[in-house]
This record gives C-alpha cells, sequence and structure tokens, in this order.
C-alpha cells in the first residue's frame, strides 16, 4: 500500500463479518487492512504492534463490556479512532460509547459507502453517528420504501462536538449550559 493509505484494524468475533469487511475495506485504494482480531483480549497487542489509524470494533448484542472501556482505548492509544460498529440503533447506547471515546458509532449493515466515508471523517478528526440516532424512526421508514437507499453519515457540528467534550470531561448540564452560553433545555 501507498506511504498515504489508511492503516485499519478490524475487531469482530463472528468471523463472516470480519472477513466481510476485510474484502470490502481491502479493495479500497487509499485503505490498508493491517490486522483481524477475533479475540478481544488481544486487541492491545494488535494495537501496540500495528499502530492503526482506525480500528472497527463490531459488537453483538452482548455489548461493548467483552471489548472494553472506550474511555480507555482513548487514553492508551490516542493517535487511533475507533468506529463501533453495533446491531443496536439504540440512541443511549450510541451516546454512551461516543461520551465515552468512540469516535464513530455505525450501524453493523450500514452502506459500504457510508463506513468508507465515516473511516475518512474519523481519521480527519470528525465524530460520526450512523443513522442519526434522533431521526432513526425517519430512516428506517426511508428505509422500509427505498430499501436501496444509500443515507448519509452524520456529521457532529462544532456546537455539538463541544458539547460532546465536555460532557466527555464529566460536567454536567447546568456547567455545559453556561460554558456553551445555552439554557439547560437546549443541553438535554
Amino acid at each position: 500500500m501507498g506511504v498515504s493509505s489508511t492503516k485499519v484494524l478490524l475487531l469482530d468475533d463472528d468471523d463472516v463479518l470480519r472477513r466481510r469487511l476485510e474484502r470490502q475495506i481491502s479493495a479500497q485504494p487509499s485503505l490498508e487492512v493491517v490486522g483481524s482480531v477475533s479475540d478481544p483480549s488481544k486487541l492491545p497487542t494488535y494495537l501496540d504492534f500495528l499502530q492503526p489509524d482506525v480500528v472497527l470494533v463490531a459488537i453483538e448484542l452482548i455489548g461493548l463490556e467483552k471489548f472494553g472501556d472506550p474511555s480507555e482505548w482513548s487514553r492508551s492509544w490516542p493517535r487511533t479512532k475507533f468506529i463501533v460498529l453495533s446491531p443496536l440503533p439504540s440512541e443511549p447506547f450510541a451516546q454512551r460509547t461516543i461520551n465515552a471515546g468512540a469516535h464513530g458509532y455505525l450501524h453493523q449493515y450500514a452502506p459500504l459507502s457510508v463506513l468508507l466515508e465515516s473511516i475518512n471523517a474519523v481519521v480527519s478528526g470528525e465524530v460520526v453517528v450512523w443513522p442519526r440516532v434522533s431521526d432513526r424512526r425517519i430512516l428506517l421508514q426511508a428505509s422500509e420504501s427505498r430499501p436501496n437507499a444509500d443515507l448519509e453519515p452524520y456529521r457532529f457540528s462544532g456546537p455539538e462536538l463541544q458539547l460532546l467534550t465536555l460532557s466527555r470531561q464529566g460536567k454536567g448540564i447546568t456547567a455545559i449550559a453556561e460554558e456553551l452560553h445555552l439554557s439547560s433545555a437546549e443541553v438535554h
């Protein structure tokens, strides 16, 4: 791969999904799959040795506990961006995952174009959530009426990123509202 390629590490305990992701991502000239891990306990070794730019962490219904704490990932490997792929379009789970330090939260069956765009976005410092969880009912209805639609990922605005950063720092709604000159209702 070229010097400017984005190094991607895959973590997924489902062999079929992991191989599918590996094939799809490897086909992209600007991306290089540097590793594929099925055992979460080996993730730290792979991160230290391979130094990927992005880790795609696919989780099943058992949840993130099996893969560790995203806040630990971000502290231990600050240069690496983590995108969680989940079968759960759950707003609280997405919010907790992003607040804990993940850089992206996507539904595991997001279209390939959304996944690729999201990888590029997090490498550029953006936080990405797809589908935009607050609009998931609309997206579900749209996808039912247009099953092949390629929906765009949601990118947080500057003020939204500020709010998430303050939340990650442990500040409460009142403190965030004061710092951003918003009402508590706007923050909540």
